[in-house]
C-alpha cells in the first residue's frame, strides 16, 4: 500500500516513468491417511482407485499436492477448521471472460482427475503447518509418501505444491537424494522462493496489535510477547486448534513466529535453503497482479509473493497477469481511500491463494501432468 501511494503522487508530478503493457486474464472425498506419522504429515488418496479395473497396459501416474503454510490439502477440511485456508487445489476455477459471472468450471483437482490412468493424492501437514517448512518430520513424511507412491504405481510421481509447500519439497530431496529418479513433473504454484515482502505488511499488524492490547500498563505490555509466544508454540504444535483466538489475530501472531519470520525476504532460512537438484524439472508459476495510474504501472506479485519470487531458479514459469487501473496522483489515492475504485492487490484469478483457481493456470498444469509443452512458457534464463 506504501509503494503504491507514493508511486500515484509520483506519477502526479510529470516525470515520465517507463511502462509496460498489461494483458489482462480472462478472468465425498474419503480422508484415509495411508503412510507416515501425525507430526510428519499423511498421505491420503483423493480419487477412487479401483487396481481391478485397470488394465496392466494402462499407465499408471501419481500427482501429489503439496499445501502451503497455515494451509491444507485436503477438500473440505477448512469447512471445521477456521483456522487453516481451505485447500486451493479444490477450489471451484472461475469462469473465463466473457462468461457469466456466476459459471465457474472444474477445479484443478477435477481436471487432473479426468487424464486416463492419473491418481491424485494430498500429502497434508495441516496439524503442523505453522511451523517453517511444516516441521523437521514433515521433510521426512513427504519423503516416504513418494516412496510408496513410486514404488506402488512403478513411474515418476508428479508433485504440485503450493506456498512454502514449494520449500518442503525442495528440503525433501535435498534431504532424501534417492527422491529425485521417483519425482517426474514439480510444478509450484506462488512458492516465495526470495521470500514474501507482504509479511512486512503483517509485521505491522502484529505490532499494532501488540500495541493495542498491551497499552495502558506496563504490566500489560510485559505480558503481551510472553502470550504471543505461547501461542506461537501452541500453533507450532497444533495448526488446526491451537491457540484459540479470532483467524485474523492467529495468522497475526504466527507471522511472529518461526515459519512467519523465515518468509521473509531476506531471512537466513531462505539464505540457506538449498538448490533444486539439476536432474529435476522444475516449472513455477506465479501471478502479477498490477495496479496501473495513467502511464505508470506496479506489479504487486499474487499480493503475497512477488512474481521474480515465484519464478526464481525455476526452470519454466507461467506467468498470469491481472490489473486494476486508478487515476494517478491525488485523484487515485482519494480514490482509494473512499472505495471509489476497487483494489484487488493481485487480481482475480492472480491472488496467492486464487491462482489455481485460474483456467489458464488450471490448463496449464493440466498440459504439463499430461506431458504436453504448455504455451507460453518462460524459459529459466542462462
Amino acid at each position: 500500500m506504501v509503494a503504491l501511494v507514493a508511486a500515484l503522487v509520483y506519477s502526479s508530478s510529470g516525470v515520465p516513468l517507463p511502462a509496460y503493457a498489461a494483458a489482462p486474464v480472462p478472468a465425498e472425498v474419503v480422508v484415509a491417511p495411508v503412510a507416515a506419522d501425525r507430526l510428519g504429515g499423511s498421505l491420503v488418496p483423493l480419487s477412487a482407485v479401483d487396481p481391478v479395473s485397470r488394465s496392466e497396459a494402462e499407465p499408471a501416474q501419481a500427482v501429489l499436492f503439496v499445501h502451503g503454510w497455515l494451509s491444507t490439502s485436503l477438500p473440505g477440511a477448512a469447512d471445521t477448521q477456521p483456522g487453516i485456508a481451505q485447500s486451493p487445489f479444490a477450489r471451484p476455477a472461475a469462469a473465463g471472460e466473457g462468461a457469466a459471472i456466476d459459471e465457474i468450471t472444474h477445479s484443478l483437482q477435477e481436471s487432473l482427475e479426468s487424464l486416463p490412468g492419473t491418481t491424485l493424492y494430498a500429502f497434508d501437514y495441516s496439524q503442523t503447518a505453522a511451523a517453517w517448512i511444516g516441521g523437521a518430520a514433515v521433510v521426512d513424511g513427504l519423503a516416504a509418501s513418494i516412496r510408496q507412491l513410486a514404488r506402488d504405481t512403478s513411474a515418476p510421481v508428479d508433485v504440485v505444491a503450493h506456498s512454502m509447500g514449494g520449500l518442503a519439497l525442495r528440503h525433501a530431496v535435498t534431504a532424501h537424494p534417492d527422491l529425485v529418479p521417483m519425482i517426474g513433473q514439480v510444478v509450484t504454484v506462488g512458492t516465495p522462493t526470495l521470500g514474501s515482502d507482504a509479511a512486512t505488511l503483517l509485521d505491522v499488524i502484529s505490532l499494532a496489535t501488540g500495541t493495542a492490547i498491551g497499552a495502558g500498563s506496563a504490566g500489560r505490555a510485559l505480558i503481551v510477547p510472553a502470550l504471543v509466544d505461547l501461542c506461537n508454540r501452541d500453533l507450532e504444535a497444533d495448526a488446526m486448534n491451537g491457540c484459540g483466538l479470532p483467524t485474523w489475530l492467529r495468522t497475526s501472531i504466527a507471522n511472529t513466529g518461526e515459519a512467519g519470520r523465515a518468509l521473509h525476504t531476506g531471512s537466513q532460512e531462505l539464505a540457506d535453503m538449498p538448490d533444486w537438484p539439476a536432474e529435476l524439472d522444475v516449472h513455477a508459476i506465479a501471478g502479477d497482479g498490477r495496479v496501473r495510474a495513467g502511464g505508470l504501472v506496479v506489479s504487486v506479485g499474487d499480493g503475497l509473493v512477488s512474481r521474480d519470487s515465484a519464478v526464481a531458479e525455476a526452470d519454466t514459469s507461467f506467468v498470469v497477469r491481472c490489473e486494476d487501473r486508478v487515476a494517478p496522483g491525488v485523484t487515485g489515492i482519494g480514490e482509494v481511500l473512499n472505495g471509489t475504485a476497487a483494489l484487488s492487490f493481485g487480481g482475480v484469478g492472480c491472488t496467492h491463494d486464487e491462482l489455481l483457481r485460474n483456467p489458464d493456470v488450471v490448463e496449464n498444469v493440466r498440459a504439463l501432468v499430461a506431458g504436453h509443452t504448455p504455451a507460453p512458457a518462460n524459459p529459466r534464463a542462462p
